[in-house]
């Protein structure tokens, strides 16, 4: 047992140099880019509810602040490009957002000198398309998020998280409201200056 104990106190003595230098290494500016897969949901008071999917590009840029050894705050901006369906209102038009627009807040923990997880707490809108097909309406909501960012070298990285964007009910002219939502699983590559 005492071993047991010699060789924990060992290892964990070797990895304490490298603990100290975690969080500077994932802090800075970076910009992103992901690959978005979307699971869009609505419920509508005109009697839809539904589901969709699509594939999107996501960008993103973001300052890194390392608060201590381990521990980072990040804030940023990011936006999905093109339509995420949602499925179809009654009247059988598709129903989607576009545009979506989000200011990230999002704290970090460095694992070591090479894996970071993250969480993300984001503030969002995005156009809805109307029940008639007529016109669009900004929707907002809050997001929020888990993910894992790794560095390749000391200035390119990957990333992948899943997020959950929910939109606050939107109304249209045609009296109808819909409430959306969206599950993205995102994976990327970035550039940290």
């Amino acid at each position: 047992m005492k071993k047991v104990i010699a060789i924990a106190v060992a290892l964990t003595a070797l990895g304490t140099g490298q603990v100290f230098a975690q969080a500077k290494n994932f802090e800075g500016l970076n910009l992103g880019a992901n690959l978005e897969f979307d699971h869009g949901t609505l419920g509508a008071t005109d009697g839809s509810s539904g589901t969709g999917h699509k594939t999107g590009l996501g960008l993103q840029a973001q300052y890194n602040w390392a608060v201590n050894n381990q521990f980072l705050l990040g804030l940023g901006v990011s936006t999905g490009t093109g339509h995420r369906n949602a499925g179809s209102y009654a009247s059988g038009v598709g129903a989607y957002t576009k545009d979506r627009m989000a200011v990230d807040l999002m704290p970090g923990y460095a694992i070591d000198n090479k894996l970071m997880v993250y969480g993300k707490i984001s503030s969002i809108s995005a156009k809805a398309l109307s029940d008639d097909g007529s016109s669009t309406a900004t929707a907002h909501g809050t997001g929020y998020g888990i993910g894992l960012r790794g560095l390749i070298d000391n200035n390119t990285y990957w990333q992948a998280g899943l997020d959950t964007n929910r939109y606050r009910n939107v109304g249209f002219a045609t009296g109808t409201s819909a409430s959306l939502k969206d599950n993205v699983f995102s994976v990327g590559v970035g550039y940290k200056f």
